[in-house]
């Protein structure tokens, strides 16, 4: 079955799949220039502030990858999307992959007005921090069941 927004979605896609700094500067014509953008560190409002984070992430970490690996609709206008992203910390060592999912609200002219990640900070970066990372890990070795 077909979404009105299904062609928004798929450019949607298409732009975090092939995000890029050189790519960086199409989020205009993905976002709305109010956009929201919330993952478990920042939570912003507008195109200057989204693009500061996606700047800060590709200064702080390296080989940034997203993949989509599942979508589907709730509703009229908004999406929910897993997906599976792969990073290095400061680009070098072992491929860190983290999955997550996303609540991407479209606005009428099919942008993106609000975009929320769900995923786990703690095992998705803390647990490869060097000396945090060692005591997140023992912490979560001892209340496991």
């Amino acid at each position: 079955m077909t979404h009105p927004l299904d062609d928004a979605l798929k450019r949607y896609i298409a732009f975090y799949e092939t995000l890029s700094p050189e790519t960086l500067p199409q989020a205009h014509t993905v976002f709305t220039e109010d956009a929201r953008f919330k993952d478990p560190f920042n939570d912003v409002r507008g195109l200057d502030k989204i693009d500061r984070v996606f700047t800060d992430m590709f200064k702080t970490v390296g080989t940034p990858d997203f993949h989509v690996t599942g979508s589907g609709w709730n509703g009229d206008a908004t999406c929910y999307l897993r997906w599976r992203f792969t990073y290095r910390v400061g680009g070098k060592g072992e491929t860190i992959m983290v999955e997550g999912m996303s609540d991407v609200t479209f606005a009428a002219d099919g942008k993106v007005s609000s975009h929320i990640d769900f995923w786990d900070a703690a095992q998705g970066l803390y647990e490869h921090l060097p000396v945090i990372g060692a005591v997140l890990r023992m912490l979560r070795r001892r209340v496991q069941a």
